[in-house]
């Protein structure tokens, strides 16, 4: 089975998906993963993303991989580098590129194809990357509630910002992921809406296994 997982930021769609990955048994893609990897390799290398020609050599020369919570960009394992505001703050200039998406859509379609059992999560999973997957969940919440969950996984890291700021942040975070030209983040006719405002991890995992289980 093939699950898409989309949702807007802070909504809880990577503890989600990695969950109910493990108690099904599935393996877990986080798309945004390889977008905040490329996103840390433009800015330590001060790449010009808007020079075409610099960008496609920098695509063509990148390697990256996902191996369970592990992200391998060109080689080092960089889990520990892409989940910071500085990247929060400069991912979605990377994840609007239409040459960037191209590339990563064709990465993820792969990855996707070579896995018989898999739970995919990221922003356009069900619209572009899987859109024969068999179920299609688009995860959200109160926006008010994702910036409380970003400021409670930064802290969590000793990252501190101000509910002001985090909520901004998520704010802006959703005007530019909602209104791309290309691949803009959206629910299809047959997306699922799991609106997970005021409940705990498992009673998200368990609405989402319920409906798994009358898919089958």
């Amino acid at each position: 089975m093939k699950i898409a997982l989309d949702g807007p930021a802070g909504a809880g769609k990577s503890t989600l998906a990695k969950a109910l990955a493990k108690r099904c048994g599935y393996t877990y893609i986080n798309t945004g993963a390889l977008y905040r990897a490329f996103t840390l390799k433009t800015l330590n290398e001060a790449l010009d993303i808007d020079d075409e020609d610099v960008l496609r050599k920098a695509l063509d020369e990148v390697r990256m991989e996902i191996e369970g919570d592990n992200v391998y960009l060109d080689g080092n394992n960089v889990k520990d580098q892409i989940y910071t505001p500085f990247i929060d703050q400069n991912i979605s200039k990377i994840a609007s590129n239409p040459t960037i998406r191209q590339y990563m859509s064709a990465l993820q379609k792969k990855m996707a194809d070579e896995t018989e059992n898999v739970i995919m999560e990221g922003r356009d999973i069900a619209t572009v990357v899987m859109p024969e997957a068999d179920i299609k969940f688009f995860i959200t919440a109160t926006v008010e509630e994702r910036a409380r969950r970003r400021m409670k996984q930064n802290e969590e890291k000793n990252i501190f910002h101000t509910y002001e700021d985090t909520l901004k942040d998520i704010l802006y975070r959703d005007e530019r992921d909602t209104k791309r030209k290309f691949a803009p983040l959206m629910m299809t006719k047959d997306s699922i809406v799991i609106d997970n405002t005021g409940k705990t991890l498992e009673e998200t995992i368990e609405e989402m296994i319920w409906i798994m289980q009358k898919k089958k």
